[in-house]
């Protein structure tokens, strides 16, 4: 469901505007410009767990999620309140409840508390989205394409001077009746949302987190002796730091261990008032109950919603009244935490996931809400054609026992359904310690200051004696098959061609493997598969390759493309007439090149904030790649030669040898037994 206002461009501007006079107002901006107290207006509505509309809608199991924005361009444009309705909630009702939040901030206006929360969260977004000189750079030019650089400069100040007055004129003016749009979408099928299954924001948990990276090779040196420990001392503090400045990252990451196991790194960097956070301790799908698929995520997720000192709402407040943000998530493997907060609420965030993470209380109500939301996000997956291709790709490659398996979502939702309070309450007690606690740091931070609260929080930290994760790859595949998966009255059909990869983060052909797969088909515009199928032949506006989440268990390869439903056989004939000449011929030494630069080169980037930085410091930990990893990649790429790439080719692109998965709107050559949906 969506709702939309009118809205003013952004320098207040009501009527579009030539470059001309675009130009003329810019120069000399308006001092009264409504942006500014919508951009309150909407974030006080719905950011976070205490905002207006999450109370009203989310926590009431009205909706999954609400969420609004303000467009912020060169011409006017909208205010939208967007909202996925709970299955077997009438619309009609969502919409009656959105409207009457609307009129109650209209009527009467916001309070003093909601208006100085909105504008610090503000100005806490804008810190984080400075982070790093790309983020400069794409920010400013995205300025001076809407308005002009000083939109870009002035914005924190114009914020900080919005009042209630401000934001109650605005509401009035613009979140009326006759300014207003209304638009439903109501699925053919039961509980589906929009037709790609792409409805939903952002910030909602993916599926793997934290993507594809890379690791340190077999017998490579390890960089325990680099990483400075907390406490060294240098002849001077000034030689030091020009030692660190001239040194690469290693020498300047900090690394304290407790004699529990648990593990803190810590990157210093002044430029910017922030700090990122990137964690993880094992207790994901892996360690949990076979007959309780879902439980690591329930448990994962309940810790922010309840401690044994805090209620849910008095945790959010404190945290969103600083504008800082504390997620927990889980993967096959892991609990991974990421946050990221000004430095001076630093404390803060790290009390308050030591709390969550020690003391949750799991609150029943609280755990039916979220098993609600998670089954409402399962059925708008269940209208996916490219989740359903992937869901079924899953179950026929791995046994249900693999990490990898994805349940079905009708299995999925029967389990989450049987998930009590009791089975949370175990899984947390049996898995959650400090063993296997990493937490990485970067930012404006005092590295002895945070070692100090890292000890007080987690040295008494235990948990399980276990962590170890064993994994059986599966037996390479020995002929092709075809499933079909029928989604009716989809435009589109997604087709997948994949297999189980024996590729592992410690396998010494990793990186030439990676290399291999870049160039046939990681990228939709220069790859071989995107050249041929998409440019030459037309066939898709994108196709790709991707080995999907190799880690400390190996995962799946597969080549995802989406088509029209009439293009299928053309499709999956054109790409693996790729793969076959690509496994024939191998390489050329211009492509390798090429790959390798951009390896390197987006390694680097990935490098240029302090999440990525955070990111990167905490993989090279949880794989025991030493720290300096993050200074030897470059030399690992460039040492691959074009026989172990070509190796690496004949071993995992086997196109003779691949599960074909199709779903959507289609018949041909389908089998009597073909699931619907």
């Amino acid at each position: 469901m969506q709702v939309a206002f009118h809205t003013p461009g952004v320098l207040g501007q009501k009527t579009i505007l030539s470059n001309e006079e675009l130009a003329k107002r810019a120069a000399n901006p308006p001092e009264e410009n409504d942006i500014y107290p919508l951009v309150v207006l909407s974030t006080a509505l719905s950011y976070g767990v205490t905002s207006r509309l999450y109370q009203a809608l989310v926590e009431t199991q009205l909706a999954v999620y609400a969420i609004t924005n303000v467009d912020q361009h060169r011409d006017p444009g909208l205010f939208n309140v967007i909202s996925m309705v709970n299955p077997d909630v009438d619309p009609r009702r969502v919409e009656e409840t959105i409207l009457a939040e609307l009129a109650k901030a209209a009527e009467e206006g916001l309070t003093e508390q909601e208006i100085e929360k909105a504008k610090q969260q503000i100005i806490a977004q804008e810190a984080y989205s400075r982070d790093g000189t790309f983020n400069i750079a794409l920010l400013m030019s995205e300025a001076e394409a809407v308005a002009d650089w000083r939109f870009y400069k002035d914005y924190a100040k114009r914020i900080e001077r919005v009042t209630g007055e401000d934001v109650r004129r605005v509401a009035r003016e613009y979140l009326t009746e006759d300014n207003r749009t209304v638009g439903h979408f109501i699925p053919k099928q039961p509980g589906g949302a929009n037709g790609n299954g792409a409805g939903q924001p952002a910030q909602l948990k993916r599926a793997f987190p934290r993507g594809l990276q890379f690791y340190r090779e077999p017998g490579a040196n390890d960089a325990s002796e680099s990483v400075v420990e907390v406490g060294a001392t240098a002849s001077s503090d000034s030689q030091q730091r020009k030692a660190r400045e001239r040194a690469g990252f290693s020498s300047r990451v900090a690394r304290k261990q407790l004699s529990t196991g648990a593990t803190l790194l810590v990157l210093e960097n002044h430029a910017t008032p922030t700090i990122s956070l990137r964690g993880s301790l094992r207790a994901g799908s892996y360690f949990e109950r076979k007959d309780k698929p879902g439980l690591a995520r329930m448990t994962a997720e309940m810790l922010e919603r309840g401690t044994s000192r805090r209620s849910k709402l008095e945790i959010a407040n404190q945290l969103e009244a600083v504008g800082a943000q504390l997620d927990f998530s889980a993967d096959p493997f892991s609990v991974n935490v990421a946050a990221r907060m000004l430095s001076k609420d630093l404390k803060t965030v790290l009390t308050t996931m030591a709390e969550c993470l020690r003391e949750p209380s799991f609150p029943e109500d609280e755990l039916e809400k979220l098993k609600q939301q998670a089954i409402a996000g399962i059925q708008e997956q269940q209208a996916s054609t490219g989740f359903r291709a992937y869901e079924k790709l899953s179950s026929l490659i791995f046994d249900p026992d693999n990490p990898f398996y994805l349940h079905p979502g009708e299995r999925l939702i029967e389990s989450l359904n049987s998930i009590t309070v009791e089975d949370v309450r175990a899984f947390h007690k049996e898995r959650y310690g400090g063993r296997s606690l990493i937490l990485s740091l970067v930012g404006d931070v005092d590295t002895e200051t945070v070692a100090r609260q890292f000890e007080e929080l987690f040295s008494d930290f235990t948990g399980p004696e276990n962590v170890d994760i064993n994994v059986t790859d599966p037996e390479p595949q020995s002929e092709s098959r075809r499933e079909i998966v029928v989604l009716k009255d989809k435009a589109s059909v997604d087709i997948l061609l994949g297999t189980a990869a024996p590729l592992r983060r410690l396998s010494k052909d990793f990186y030439a493997a990676l290399l291999a797969n870049k160039a046939l088909g990681e990228s939709t515009l220069s790859s071989r598969l995107g050249l041929e199928v998409r440019d030459r032949e037309g066939l898709t506006y994108g196709i790709n390759s991707r080995f999907r989440a190799p880690s400390l268990a190996a995962g799946p390869w597969y080549i995802g493309v989406s088509v029209n439903p009439n293009n299928v056989e053309r499709a999956i004939n054109s790409a693996l007439n790729v793969m076959r000449d690509y496994v024939e011929h191998g390489i050329q030494p211009e492509e390798l090149e090429n790959e390798k630069a951009s390896a390197t080169g987006a390694f680097k980037v990935g490098l240029a904030t302090n999440g990525g930085l955070a990111q990167a410091i905490w993989n090279s930990e949880f794989y025991s790649l030493g720290i300096d990893y993050l200074d030897r990649f470059p030399q690992i790429i460039q040492s691959i030669t074009i026989d172990e790439v070509n190796a690496a080719i004949r071993k995992y692109f086997r196109p003779d040898h691949l599960t074909i998965v199709i779903a959507g709107d289609y018949q041909a050559a389908a089998q009597s037994t073909a699931p619907t949906a």
